[in-house]
């Protein structure tokens, strides 16, 4: 009936939508016969895969492989029958699921302490236990950028601080393989999820419970001048209410695509408590990115699992319209975002201009692997010298300026290629569970990219170990999604 009516047909026939359709026409040509959108969409270039740096890849992985089973051949026979051993097999998978629950808890030494002890056990595992296998993230992208990292590590400015900056690079890489190895099964990550999400709630507690009691913070976390009545910021374990959203925005589409997927009604409503949680202490962060960030995430969620829940989304931000409306210190919070009379946004341009010039003088190898490296050249191109910011506020221009052009360049197309392949399986993927972890994953990593334009998302020990983990768990998902539709193609 709507479809007949003269509205409908007025509207089909507007100015407006004829122009948008010119217009989108225009760019899906323009992209079709782009070399970047080929590259980045996968469309068979070739000239990556065909080159010599990745065949050369491929074969020192396969050799990796091949080494490592003919050790574990050897290991096996040697260890047949022992209890100790059969035991150890067993546990190592219950280390893996307590690093996401330890991650936002402990203090940073001990954290990394348990991740290296959890990594060590994993690669015993690794060789003894016969149903694990190591399995490398085929994509020639991750490895030029680790590869630059290395580089930008041995050219630093600051050599043995960006040798340690290094070193937890390595940790998350290593256990972003111990998670791409070991969730094979749906079962297990529900399990990793699930304890991911625990963490998250705990946090989000304590950050409320903070925000309540009136726990002060540092001076500099608010303008005074324009947010005289804003004392109180949630940050919870982490220290900096920033990097609490940050945390947040990583971790909360994973709770609510953990949610999702479940069949008990109990149990769905358990774990979206848990994401309302999450979503008060974000809110009480009071900071900007972080929600804009998780708005992004979200939008892209609920476009890919199911557009009604657009509406949905609509309806709870005109229900909130009122709390918003009567609480002052969050309308205010919220309008700052478009001017620059609030100083840290006026701060930020001020930084982003400055290291835009260290770039333009070091922008083939970078100063240096993080943030040390950075600071320490920082005054010689500073244009305010009172301040001294440990990171430029945006993860684009801080990787650029770390490890060069070609860095950001490899980042970039790294991860381009896992957000396309997450994008493609969530919309090929009909049944609940891979369709909501696939768009979980794409939310993550939107609220990633998204939180990057205003942060630096690989700064701090539990920040870098944490964009790891993320990528290790889209990894693991991807993969999943896609054996299990090859699984199908094939008629299993």
């Amino acid at each position: 009936m709507l479809k007949g009516s003269v509205f409908y047909r007025a509207g089909r026939e507007s100015l407006f939508l004829r122009l948008w359709r010119r217009a989108w026409g225009a760019v899906q040509e323009g992209a079709a016969g782009s070399y970047l959108v080929k590259l980045l969409m996968g469309e068979g270039l070739g000239w990556v895969e065909e080159s010599f740096y990745y065949l050369n890849l491929r074969r020192g992985l396969d050799f990796l492989a091949a080494a490592l089973l003919c050790l574990k051949g050897k290991l096996a026979q040697l260890i047949a029958g022992s209890r100790a051993m059969a035991l150890w097999q067993k546990g190592y998978f219950l280390g893996l699921v307590a690093i996401p629950l330890a991650l936002p808890l402990l203090p940073n030494m001990a954290f990394l302490l348990l991740l290296a002890a959890v990594l060590g056990i994993f690669v015993l595992a690794l060789l003894t236990h016969a149903d694990l296998s190591l399995r490398l993230p085929d994509n020639p992208y991750l490895y030029l950028f680790v590869l630059l990292l290395i580089l930008g590590s041995v050219t630093s400015v600051t050599l043995g601080f960006s040798l340690r900056e290094l070193v937890l690079h390595f940790l998350g890489w290593g256990l972003m393989v111990a998670i791409f190895s070991s969730l094979t099964q749906g079962r297990r990550v529900e399990i990793l999820l699930f304890f991911l999400s625990v963490g998250a709630v705990l946090v989000s507690l304590y950050g409320i419970y903070g925000y309540y009691v009136g726990v002060p913070g540092e001076s500099g976390w608010v303008d005074a001048a324009m947010h005289p009545e804003l004392t109180v910021r949630a940050f919870s374990t982490f220290g900096n209410p920033n990097v609490l959203a940050e945390y947040l925005v990583f971790v909360l589409p994973f709770s609510l695509g953990l949610a999702w997927c479940q069949r008990h009604w109990g149990w769905r409503l358990l774990l979206l408590a848990g994401v309302g949680l999450q979503v008060l202490c974000l809110v009480l962060t009071m900071a900007r990115s972080g929600w804009i960030a998780l708005t992004a995430g979200l939008l892209v969620f609920a476009i890919l699992l199911d557009r009604r829940l657009l509406a949905g989304g609509v309806a709870l931000g005109l229900l909130s319209l009122p709390l918003l409306l009567r609480s002052g210190v969050l309308l205010r919070r919220l309008l700052s975002i478009f001017t620059l009379q609030d100083s840290s946004n006026a701060h930020r341009i001020v930084v982003w201009r400055e290291t835009l010039v260290m770039i333009r003088e070091f922008w083939a190898t970078g100063v240096g692997l993080g943030h040390r490296a950075y600071r320490f050249l920082y005054p010689y191109f500073a244009f305010d010298r009172s301040k001294f910011p440990f990171h430029s506020h945006n993860t684009y221009l801080q990787v650029a300026v770390e490890v060069g052009l070609l860095g950001l360049f490899s980042l970039l197309l790294y991860l381009g290629s896992v957000y396309k392949g997450t994008m493609g399986l969530a919309l090929r993927r009909q049944d609940r569970f891979h369709r909501s972890l696939l768009s979980a994953a794409a939310a993550s990593l939107t609220g990633m990219l998204v939180f990057g334009l205003f942060e630096s998302i690989i700064y701090l020990p539990k920040i870098i170990i944490l964009f790891w983990l993320v990528l290790g768990l889209i990894t693991a998902i991807n993969g999943m999604a896609a054996a299990s539709e090859a699984e199908e193609g094939n008629g299993g």
